[in-house]
């Protein structure tokens, strides 16, 4: 069972946020329900937890944790993310909007506020017209904080602010507030939505229905097998786990890493810099995105590894040609230097591989395992 447990609401905008950090984070965590609409919040057990009576509430390395943006900066502060800019000046930029929305907004429009404007009133329709007449405003004025390009809040790397600003667009939906005229917020809900953290950490994902469960089982895990109709019935044992490709895969992985290090090492990059020199080669100019996608690496991480590439001059950032107002990351004259400096190494290490293991078998391998990924890719869009 994961030792990080996430007391939260799945409708909970701020649980959201922790939600999405841990999963960016790649940490094997829990949710423990608690039910806001039927008061769980205030009961003996929760305030024990946390004395406001509010979620969430993060059990991580023997603490409990409250207030969503403590929670973020103790995971950036532990090392777990990398989610805010160095620069002091864009910092400051950065927690200004997602401060304008967990300070500013949310808590006007936190479900216990509306709650009691309706109790005021004695109408219920008050609820809707108090969420419409602050969300709508409110989104206004962070719209003009945003970077002009993007893809997210602050330009071309994912951080806090992304993370408070989703949540919000699912509550400004759901009250029936439109968005689809405000062009930044729009490019930023759309740029989020195809990373799987976000995914996995949204409300539908975490419904009710779907929490009673660690979430670090993986979505086609959820899905496989019939469900048990007999609660005494005894599960199918585990295979071994030298049957277990996840396991077998991460074995290959390593084996390939303990020949490739050392090249690596004299080459003075890390194994996924190298990987983004590869791509950024093989490519050409890619956007951040695109990059962390081929190069297999997550979004914020990639953000994070270019920062030390730019500064060693290996790759730079610079307008795309096909539309002025973004911009891409492309590999300079030093970067194509080093790859070509230890192409030979390279070739000496994949050739020893096949060699040793049946050139025919090792293509065989490769395109197995590229047929694999396909039907994987098509069941999981299917």
């Amino acid at each position: 069972m994961p030792e990080v447990v996430l007391h939260d609401y799945w409708r909970s905008t701020a649980s959201w946020r922790v939600r999405i950090a841990l999963e960016l984070a790649g940490i094997d965590w829990q949710s423990r329900p608690v039910d806001l609409l039927a008061g769980d919040q205030r009961a003996a057990a929760h305030l024990a937890l946390n004395p406001q009576g509010l979620v969430p509430v993060l059990e991580i390395d023997g603490l409990r944790l409250s207030q969503s943006l403590a929670i973020l900066d103790y995971l950036e502060e532990t090392g777990r993310l990398s989610l805010r800019p160095k620069d002091a000046a864009l910092a400051a930029r950065m927690r200004a909007i997602a401060q304008a929305i967990a300070c500013d907004l949310h808590p006007v429009c936190n479900l216990r506020v509306a709650t009691h404007a309706a109790a005021l009133t004695g109408q219920e329709e008050t609820r809707a017209d108090w969420m419409r007449h602050f969300i709508r405003p409110g989104l206004e004025a962070v719209e003009a904080l945003l970077d002009e390009n993007g893809p997210y809040c602050m330009g071309a790397a994912l951080t806090q602010a992304d993370l408070c600003l989703i949540p919000q667009l699912y509550n400004a939906a759901r009250w029936g507030v439109d968005t689809g005229d405000l062009p930044r917020i729009t490019r930023v809900a759309r740029a989020c939505a195809e990373l799987d953290a976000f995914r996995r950490a949204a409300p539908e994902a975490m419904h009710p229905s779907e929490t009673i469960r660690a979430r670090a089982m993986p979505p086609a895990a959820q899905k496989a097998g019939p469900p048990m109709t007999n609660a005494a019935q005894e599960p199918r044992p585990l295979a071994p786990t030298t049957q277990s490709l996840p396991i077998a895969l991460i074995r290959a992985r390593e084996a390939l890493l303990r020949e490739l290090r050392p090249m690596l090492a004299e080459a003075g990059v890390s194994e996924p810099q190298w990987r983004i020199l590869r791509v950024l080669l093989e490519g050409g100019p890619c956007s951040v995105q695109g990059l962390a996608e081929a190069a297999c690496l997550q979004p914020a991480s990639v953000s994070r590894i270019l920062q030390s590439m730019v500064e060693r001059a290996l790759v730079q950032r610079v307008q795309d040609p096909e539309n002025r107002r973004r911009q891409v990351i492309t590999v300079t004259d030093t970067g194509r230097a080093l790859v070509m400096r230890f192409t030979p190494a390279s070739h000496a290490i994949t050739d020893g591989f096949a060699e040793r293991f049946g050139k025919d078998r090792y293509q065989s391998l490769i395109a197995l395992l590229d047929a694999f990924i396909s039907d994987c890719d098509s069941s999981a869009t299917g």
